[in-house]
């Protein structure tokens, strides 16, 4: 992504100011992005994420019956 290609290989991408409600969110996106989460940071209602790039990428396939679809989940 865009801000991989900005990153030096063994830099640090730092997301902060989350909201609670948003963390999953959030976390999903990361890892979908290539990114491995290395510290979670929670101070009461926000949260923040301490990821670097990941260099291992394992894509999980797996069918939904109830929706019909195929949908994949990314993880180092």
């Amino acid at each position: 992504g865009v801000i991989q290609r900005n990153m030096k290989e063994d830099g640090l991408f730092i997301s902060s100011g989350i909201i609670d409600m948003k963390k999953d969110e959030v976390h999903q996106a990361l890892l979908t992005n290539g990114f491995e989460i290395i510290e979670v940071n929670e101070m009461g209602d926000w949260v923040s994420f301490v990821a670097k790039i990941a260099k291992y990428i394992c894509i999980t396939l797996f069918y939904s019956q109830t929706n019909n679809e195929f949908k994949s989940q990314r993880e180092r």
